[in-house]
């Protein structure tokens, strides 16, 4: 698979806490995931209901099943089919076709709700003219031509287009209504803060000399003159800079006071470093950092006016994900077509709050790795079956967070993925991170922190080893410009291998040639270095007597491989630590407590079930009819009475 089996694992669970996850302000939107997209203004078009080829609306074309009494027609599926590649297999008879088909129907369910909750609220013409207007100006369609082929490649006229953007702008007043008069109290705003201290507080500053040109030849003259040792001060007042390029003060300097190109690269920089020429627009920038300034913790009082405003955002998505599930759950639902029922059973229960299959396959497809698989045909449906009980366990915990916060009575917000952050947090919130932890992970991940070796290198290869030792004797004491040509003059053989690294394994040279100067005792010669002689034996074939030669090799451009010690990278190392010691005590926690709730995981005999259904419908080989037997003739039912069934079933 793409990436380690268990990480996508963990990835799939959707349980894990990240240590990123305060609310984040993503906007008041319907979250329909992998199938919907961005008109313009947070509209979604993936909930209007999609026109058939000719114009007509989906009531007035043959249903294949209806919702909350608005119809599903074959062309809407064949739509939502084109749209996402992920559907490529959704009518194979198989496990991975039913889950599809499960997505698939279940997105097409919520899409009819979503419009039949918001169909008797009035859009005026002059809302839907000016989308329209900036629908085609956004997408460079202002040509009268070019946006009526547009409409006609998707099966739209301007009529139908227009009708169905007015929906939209009916579905998107119709979240402000849901989200209305939702506000964040101060208790909820101080867990956010006591859960996430770290993530309020001052900007990372620093006190920097900048050097602005208008010419990157002079930039790259300036550069290595101060790299050569010239001082920057002086360079910045040489060429026009005031106060020797200070930026920023003793107070320090922030994102904000440098250009945008130039201020990520500039407060990566370490204290003492000088920066590359950086480039922003037509303008060339050099950099010193002198000091860099640790950011300082905020009070609550002074965070408080900005965790309250991502509170709000949080729990406004809450109530919109809320929304979403009761129209999802709670559609009315009449098949005229068994292909096309909707296959959501209920998976598990955490004290009575069901669990449904569609929220399952939701997170298995949505995973961008599963559908690259997907989409490159490598998904083995056997292997995701073993994806879905960790979902499900993720899926589990999040139900049984939002029963603990209530039982406990906790101040937390927003939608259940955030809840499970906050109540695990919460419950783990004496976690203390040692340093023995942190060291014992650099130890295990020491290998992440090399930086590779690298060098020019030349061979010189002799019959003897006195040979050898005399010819890098003499090159040592008198280097010459052209090794190789010292090495036919000495009477070897001399070999140019090119750029080369500490861990090649292209077979230019000998394991031990490489040894030798990664890592060996190596005599300074000229602008090179010459390693000491070492001794090759190989073997041309079984008959033929073993081959032995010495060899010198001599680097040019040497840069030895170097780790990078503990105190070097011990920030980097504790984040990581931190994430996953933190972990496993949000693990052991939501394991220690699931004895005192009533649980009940029925996805094995959902799975059971589905598989012979799968079987079931597969197509069967028929034996040809005997010779001169007519086939039987299958006259078609007629008159056959749709079926009711309400969504979850």
């Amino acid at each position: 698979m793409i990436r380690a089996k268990e990480n996508l694992a963990r990835d799939l669970g959707g349980s894990q806490v990240s240590l990123e996850s305060q609310p984040k302000p993503i906007g008041i939107r319907i979250l329909l995931g992998l199938v919907a997209f961005a008109m313009t203004g947070g509209i979604v078009a993936a909930f209007i209901p999609m026109l058939t080829s000719k114009g007509q609306s989906a009531d007035q074309a043959a249903s294949l099943f209806k919702v909350n009494g608005q119809g599903v027609s074959q062309d809407e599926i064949d739509r939502l089919k084109k749209g996402s590649p992920i559907f490529a297999q959704v009518d194979v008879p198989s496990v991975l076709g039913d889950d599809l088909k499960t997505l698939l129907v279940g997105v097409l369910v919520q899409q009819k709700a979503v419009s039949v909750d918001t169909a008797k609220i009035e859009i005026a013409d002059k809302d839907v003219n000016d989308q329209v207007t900036k629908i085609r100006k956004d997408n460079q369609l202002e040509d009268t031509q070019k946006w009526t082929d547009a409409l006609a490649a998707r099966g739209y006229t301007d009529i139908s287009f227009r009708k169905q953007v007015k929906i939209s702008l009916a579905a998107q007043k119709r979240q402000k209504e849901v989200v209305a008069g939702i506000v964040a109290s101060d208790a909820e705003a101080k867990l956010i803060f006591d859960l996430f201290p770290e993530k309020f507080s001052s900007e990372a500053k620093v006190v920097a000399r900048q050097i602005k040109f208008a010419d990157r030849s002079k930039a790259d003259a300036a550069l290595k003159a101060i790299k050569a040792g010239t001082d920057f001060a002086k360079t910045a007042t040489a060429n026009g800079a005031a106060n020797g390029g200070l930026v920023g003060g003793d107070k320090g300097a922030g994102a904000l006071s440098f250009p945008a190109a130039v201020s990520t690269p500039v407060l990566a920089l370490k204290a003492g470093q000088v920066s590359d020429v950086l480039v922003d627009g037509k303008d060339f920038y050099v950099v010193k950092v002198e000091k860099k300034l640790a950011p300082v913790p905020k009070t609550f009082d002074e965070a408080k006016a900005e965790i309250l405003k991502q509170v709000k955002t949080s729990k406004e998505n809450g109530a919109l994900e809320q929304w979403q599930n009761n129209l999802l759950f709670g559609a009315k639902l009449e098949s005229t077509d068994a292909k096309w029922v909707f296959n959501n059973p209920v998976i598990a229960t955490v004290e009575g709050q069901p669990v449904y299959y569609f929220d399952l396959v939701k997170r298995l497809y949505s995973n961008q790795q599963i559908q690259q698989l997907l989409q490159s045909g490598q998904a083995d449906p056997s292997i995701l079956n073993t994806f879905k009980p960790t979902i499900l366990d993720g899926l589990i915990r999040e139900k049984l967070a939002t029963v603990i916060a209530a039982k406990e009575k906790l101040p937390v917000s927003g939608p259940s993925t955030e809840v499970i952050n906050q109540v695990g947090l919460y419950h783990t919130r004496d976690f203390k991170l040692s340093e023995d932890a942190i060291k014992a992970l650099y130890q295990k991940t020491q290998a992440n922190y090399k930086a590779p070796g690298s060098a020019t290198l030349f061979e010189g290869s002799f019959a003897t080893k006195a040979e050898a030792e005399a010819f890098r004797k003499a090159f040592t004491l008198k280097p010459s410009s052209d090794f190789t040509q010292a090495v036919i003059n000495a009477g070897g053989t001399a070999n140019e291998l090119g750029k080369m690294t500490d861990t090649d394994q292209s077979g230019k040279t000998a394991p031990q040639v490489i040894a030798s100067v990664f890592g060996g005792k190596l005599q300074t010669a000229g602008a090179g270095s010459l390693s000491e002689v070492v001794e090759i034996k190989t073997v041309v074939d079984a008959k033929a007597a073993e081959v032995v030669r010495y060899t010198v090799t001599y680097a040019l451009e040497l840069v030895q491989p170097k780790t990078q010690t503990y105190e070097e990278v011990r920030d980097t190392v504790k984040a990581q630590a931190d994430t996953q010691e933190r972990q496993k005590a949000l693990d052991a926690y939501f394991k220690s407590v699931l004895k005192d709730y009533k649980v009940d995981n029925k996805l094995k005999d959902v799975m059971d079930a589905q598989a012979k259904r799968v079987a079931t419908a597969a197509p069967k080989s028929v034996a040809p009819a005997p010779t001169g037997v007519a086939p039987t003739a299958t006259t078609p039912a007629t008159g056959t009475a749709p079926t009711t069934t309400p969504a979850t079933k």
